[in-house]
């Protein structure tokens, strides 16, 4: 359940960073192709917005692995080998106290 969970988690994420990095390319080349500049200090605007672009674009990027490692992992089935005997839990519990 737990890796269910990040998986739809990941693709909400990958949903709103791609949303928000497509709509957000129009708008930087719209403001270069304007010449927009900030009204108070007369600042070009679209190197600004083009880094928040370029964030939103690296963390679509980042989220896509993350979803691909999400969905990729599957619980794994413990060998006899690796399983704690009764006896090691009790011990670790006297441990601890």
């Amino acid at each position: 359940p737990v890796m269910f969970i990040r998986a739809i988690v990941s693709v909400c994420s990958l949903l709103f960073y791609t949303a928000f990095a497509a709509w957000g390319w129009t708008n930087v080349v719209s403001t270069y192709a304007t010449g927009r500049m900030t009204q108070s200090l007369e600042i070009i605007m679209w190197p600004f917005q083009l880094m928040l672009q370029l964030g939103f674009t690296l963390m679509a990027v980042v989220t896509l692995f993350q979803l691909y490692q999400d969905i990729g992992q599957r619980p794994r089935k413990v060998s006899k080998s690796e399983r704690v005997p009764p006896s090691g839990i009790a011990s670790m519990r006297q441990d601890i106290t």
